[in-house]
């Protein structure tokens, strides 16, 4: 579903009781109910990660599809694989374009209703779109392959659909070509909503929002792009929550709407944070000052550069230490085991 491109902070782990300690050697982060994932593999040095309220929302709507008239448990647990999969891809490109364009990323976290890929991509423009676009283009690359195969099924006929009525073309594939049918089938509809979802809504966290994002943040700056984005995301926001309201069986639109605007209200925040810490000379004052055009000296530019990378990397080194502290060496990726380097480095040196 979308990309965060700012540090994943964690709560430290150490300490507690018995429970406390076993319950950490399944989860990440026994402290913090948001943390609480579980390791499923390691690609490419990309962890894949699941939370715990994912599988339990899994289980429920199979366990659940057992007395649905129309929806038995093998569809549902159909539907429930084919969503996890192409989510799962979804999120892997976004890392995947993000080390390609520069960028930092080796951590996703499969939620209840999409994925999050932890993205670090270089500060400008074009890194940007392409980790914001990587996630769609993995969707554009599947969709031929699940056409293909319905077709070589016998099933082409089935290509296109009603998004919002995919009970009827169940049944209808099931006649034809049975589970096999249904589960490719399930994999080309749930590509292309995923995909429509993530394109065609301008809003965050989806990638509409951060694409559009990107392309005006090439022409306006940084700032002025995340106002905008901001405030046609909640105009998005607000639209989808009306047509939920008034359509039928319109709840999961609706709390992708609420979603929506509270994603949209965070960047808000941030936004406003950064900008208090760019007049303190300690934000992102690359993006809110130099490239929107204020009437600064290259020099004054150049030391405004150095004390935000400085500070940054304070925070960034605060943080790693904190984590060691709690969890230990080991507890760091690959990503924070380099910055440590980094960091350590430096300051011998200098």
């Amino acid at each position: 579903m979308a990309y965060v491109d700012r540090d994943y902070n964690e709560v430290g782990s150490g300490g507690g009781g018995k429970w406390s300690r076993l319950f950490g050697r399944v989860v990440e982060n026994p402290e913090n109910p948001l943390g609480w994932s579980v390791k499923m593999f390691r690609f490419r040095g990309i962890t894949a990660r699941i939370h715990l309220v994912t599988i339990l929302y899994m289980l429920v709507m199979i366990v659940s599809s057992i007395a649905m008239v129309n929806m038995n448990w093998p569809y549902m647990l159909m539907a429930m694989t084919s969503l996890f999969v192409v989510v799962l891809a979804h999120e892997f490109g976004h890392c995947f374009a993000c080390r390609w364009s520069g960028g930092e990323a080796d951590r996703i976290v499969m939620l209840p209703f999409g994925g999050l890929a932890l993205c670090h991509p270089v500060n400008e423009w074009k890194a940007n779109f392409i980790t914001a676009a990587g996630g769609p283009a993995v969707n554009v690359v599947l969709a031929p392959l699940t056409i293909g195969a319905l077709f070589a099924l016998g099933l082409g006929d089935f290509v296109l659909f009603n998004p919002m009525k995919p009970g009827i073309m169940i049944g209808m594939v099931g006649t034809e070509r049975g589970l096999l049918g249904i589960a490719v089938w399930f994999l080309h509809y749930t590509n292309l909503v995923i995909f429509a979802f993530n394109v065609l809504l301008p809003m965050f966290p989806f990638d509409g929002g951060r694409m559009i994002q990107t392309l005006v943040w090439k022409k306006k700056g940084y700032r002025k792009s995340m106002e905008l984005a901001v405030t046609v995301g909640y105009a998005g926001a607000i639209l989808m929550g009306v047509i939920a309201v008034v359509m039928e069986g319109g709840q999961m639109l609706l709390a992708i709407a609420v979603f929506g605007g509270w994603a949209c209200w965070m960047e808000k925040r941030r936004l406003t944070a950064d900008a208090e810490l760019a007049e303190a000379g300690y934000g992102v004052v690359g993006e809110f000052s130099a490239e929107e055009g204020e009437e600064d000296s290259g020099a004054t530019r150049a030391e405004a550069k150095a004390l935000e990378r400085e500070a940054r990397d304070q925070g960034e080194l605060d943080r790693l230490l904190a984590k060691i502290s709690g969890s230990g060496m080991e507890s760091l990726s690959r990503g924070e085991r380099k910055s440590l380097d980094r960091m350590t480095k430096k300051r011998r040196d200098g």
